[in-house]
């Protein structure tokens, strides 16, 4: 980006050099035979003259063009505007400029069916904490072009305002405008730029029924369950109790996580006194989560339900519980319990060989401090290549990356100083092309000064169990 005014000039020279010899060749005829100096023409020299002035004020230009173009690459995410002078156009003698100016001109590179200056937009985002409340008008305003408002709403998906309660209204407002006409650009810009946070997650929930369209509705409901990680199924079972209609309660009873069996299991008992179509919806995903109270549960529900469609569903779920998939990612709760040396079912396999990058992840129902990651690989050994701890607030933390160690079967023992947090949580990545076969996992130990734990709930990106990719993964806003 920052040698493109060079690589601009360097193309309009040549171009200009190209027109001054097409001049001299029509002017000079094209014999080599030695001749007598021709006369100068005035006609030519002036049309020289004119030639070399415009190249010397196109190069000028392209300088400034530079300089400016430096300045905002150059400039930090986290300082004001104020705190560097800013860019100069000298052939304008208007002198500094207001950053106003600078989102004036982005705006107007998008009227007659412009694109967008790039130029501009990276001078906008350089100054997009000053911009903020113009930026903000600008989202607001349905009549700008539908892409402007886009580009704009990344901007404040910007790390550098992360916990910005004023960015979040912001951007929650951007959805209350929302038609159905813009739903497929600024609303999902929108929803993807809300970083994660309480105060974002409470207002988009307590907005969530209020949206103009049910697609919006349940981009919302997903948005909320990825912001708050951890504790999503709390925040499920209080807009299954103000959903608006049936198809709301169904699609919600789909959105229950695996990471807090215990709200899980408060999710489903809500959802069993509903009506029937609800009440068939969570008893045919109810088997995927697996603990004592939940299986008791389903016993429970079954002896009263009268529905026999209902009842069907549950006797599917009853034996889910009773029997885990062979290879699926639930293979990898509790402690190793397969040969480590041979393809085993007991431990969990993606749904393919050599399926390039996988993740698996492991949810701990008493999170403590940790010290140490123990994990047990069967099969083909050595594809691990990221650890990841998740904490109590769902925040992310790395805790190794590199190359397993491991070329034969075994524990790969990660060790670090014990973490300030309690990890609830360990997301593990695999690059399953990194040995020839089938990289199973059979379990993961959490230790740590406190004590150790082994996982109480699994899920990953695929499983030969399932051949399917994770929930996670099926985002509709992404």
């Amino acid at each position: 980006m920052r040698r493109l005014p060079v690589l601009l000039l360097c193309g309009l020279s040549l171009i200009i050099g190209a027109l001054v010899y097409a001049v001299l060749a029509a002017g000079g005829g094209r014999s080599t035979a030695p001749s007598a100096a021709p006369a100068e023409d005035p006609t030519v020299l002036a049309r020289l003259q004119r030639m070399e002035q415009e190249l010397a004020r196109n190069a000028e230009q392209m300088q400034r063009l530079r300089q400016e173009l430096d300045l905002a690459l150059a400039r930090p995410r986290d300082a004001g505007a104020a705190a560097r002078p800013l860019p100069v156009r000298a052939d304008t003698g208007e002198g500094e400029r207001d950053p106003r100016w600078y989102l004036d001109q982005y705006v107007l590179s998008f009227r007659n069916g412009g694109r967008g200056s790039e130029y501009f937009r990276l001078a906008v985002e350089a100054y997009a904490d000053v911009l903020l409340e113009d930026i903000a008008a600008c989202i607001h305003d349905t009549g700008e072009p539908a892409a402007l408002r886009r580009n704009l709403i990344a901007m404040l998906g910007d790390g550098r305002f992360a916990g910005s309660e004023r960015v979040v209204a912001i951007l929650l407002q951007v959805l209350r405008l929302s038609s159905e006409e813009s739903l497929a650009d600024a609303s999902l810009a929108a929803l993807g730029a809300i970083g994660r946070g309480t105060s974002a997650a409470a207002g988009l929930e307590a907005l969530a029924w209020t949206l103009p369209w049910p697609e919006l509705q349940r981009g919302a409901c997903q948005r909320v369950v990825e912001l708050l990680a951890r504790d999503a199924n709390a925040a499920l079972l209080r807009l299954l109790g103000s959903a608006p209609d049936t198809a709301a309660r169904q699609f919600l009873v789909g959105l229950v996580q695996a990471d807090d069996l215990d709200a899980a299991l408060s999710v489903f008992q809500y959802a069993s006194n509903l009506e029937q179509p609800v009440r068939l919806a969570a008893a045919q995903v109810i088997g995927e989560y697996r603990s004592d109270a939940i299986r008791a549960f389903i016993d429970r529900w079954r002896a009263r339900e009268t529905d026999p469609e209902v009842r069907e569903a549950l006797g599917v779920a009853q034996q889910t519980q009773s029997t885990v998939p062979a290879w699926s990612a639930e293979q990898m709760v509790g402690p190793p319990d397969s040969d480590p040396m041979r393809d085993n079912p007991k431990a969990w396999a993606s749904s393919g060989a050599d399926m390039g990058m996988q993740w698996i992840q492991l949810g701990y129902a008493s999170p403590l401090r940790a010290s140490a990651v123990r994990i047990f690989e069967v099969n083909v050994a050595g594809a691990v290549v990221e650890v990841i701890a998740i904490d109590e607030n769902g925040a992310t933390h790395t805790l190794w990356s590199g190359v397993d160690p491991l070329h034969t079967p075994g524990v790969f023992e990660v060790s670090f100083p014990a973490t300030s947090y309690r990890v609830s949580g360990l997301r593990i990545l695999l690059d399953t092309d990194r040995g020839q076969g089938w990289n199973e996992i059979d379990a993961v130990e959490l230790v740590g000064p406190d004590g150790r734990a082994w996982a109480s709930s699994a899920s990953a990106s695929s499983s030969y169990a399932s051949g399917r990719r994770a929930k996670t993964d099926e985002l509709w806003y992404r």
